[in-house]
């Protein structure tokens, strides 16, 4: 009974973790890519509950079995999700750490809270160790949801490079925590269940500073850029303004010109000399006909 609850449990905490990884996702699939998604994740995980079991069966109830399924289990989850969500490789790996790092941090309070109710973690308490994971999930999940739904909304670095190297960051550091606990059966000591429990919440607020930064980064250049687009635009209007007034000015004198060359004409016509008005008007004529080809 004991092996069938561990296979069980274990199955639950390695689909929460497959939800975990998908928030970040979650709100660019439609409907039913969504749907699609957790049809296979849902399937595999019967199929992984058969495959947990039989790990512990063979294995026994042991911290081996645990290793094997918790070192292991999240594998296929996360290829059914990078076949299933179209998005670069390097998001799944950033979010994979980060998920990596949650589900480590919350391994470690499961850790010590059987330590504070049964004195140690040993291999008859997995079971217990297990139900801490679920019941610690739940307790944490509102922030967790928060965290890893914004998680990919920041700006991202523009070189390819730095791009890759943040990408996989997060999970480079979980490795190195996992390979320092791979060969500890269990931690007795608390300064070590301590100093293992530090590492995630520090990381965390280091990235939570460093997006926090590069968004800050990322709202002054926009800023910037808002203002130089201002600028050009304060400078058009005063070129817009300038021509304007030189418009004005050179209709003011076109008018008075007009009002001038009005009078004469009607001066030479009073007078009787018709031809010299004509001659005035022709003469008008072409030098408007020329000053229009400049």
């Amino acid at each position: 009974m004991l092996m069938i609850a561990f296979a069980f449990l274990s199955t639950l905490i390695q689909l929460a973790g497959a939800y975990v990884r998908f928030l970040p996702f979650r709100e660019a699939m439609p409907c039913e890519d969504r749907k699609r998604l957790w049809r296979w994740l849902f399937r595999w995980g019967l199929l992984g509950f058969l495959v947990n079991l039989m790990v512990v069966q063979q294995a026994g109830l042991c911290m081996a079995a645990f290793k094997l399924v918790f070192f292991f289990g999240w594998i296929p989850y996360l290829l059914i999700s990078v076949m299933a969500i179209k998005r670069p490789i390097e998001e799944h790996i950033f979010v994979l750490g980060m998920q990596a790092i949650w589900a480590f941090m919350i391994q470690s309070f499961a850790g010590m809270a059987v330590s504070l109710l049964y004195g140690a973690v040993t291999a008859d308490r997995l079971v217990i160790h297990l139900l801490c994971n679920i019941a610690i999930f739940a307790l944490l999940f509102p922030w967790a949801r928060t965290m890893f739904t914004r998680l990919l909304r920041g700006p991202r670095p523009q070189d390819k490079t730095l791009r890759l190297c943040t990408a996989w960051l997060p999970f480079v550091i979980w490795l190195g925590m996992l390979l320092s606990v791979a060969k500890v059966t269990f931690l007795p000591e608390w300064s070590d269940r301590l100093t293992r429990l530090f590492i995630p919440p520090s990381f965390f607020f280091a990235y939570s500073m460093i997006a926090e930064a590069g968004r800050e980064i990322h709202r002054r250049k926009t800023l910037a850029m808002a203002c130089l687009n201002m600028e050009k635009q304060r400078e058009e209007l005063l070129r817009q303004t300038e021509l304007l007034e030189e418009t004005a000015e050179r209709i003011s004198v076109l008018r008075h010109d007009l009002r001038h060359s009005y009078r004469l004409v009607y001066a030479l016509l009073s007078a009787g000399e018709e031809e010299t008005a004509l001659q005035h008007i022709r003469a008008q004529k072409e030098e408007f006909i020329a000053s229009g080809k400049k």
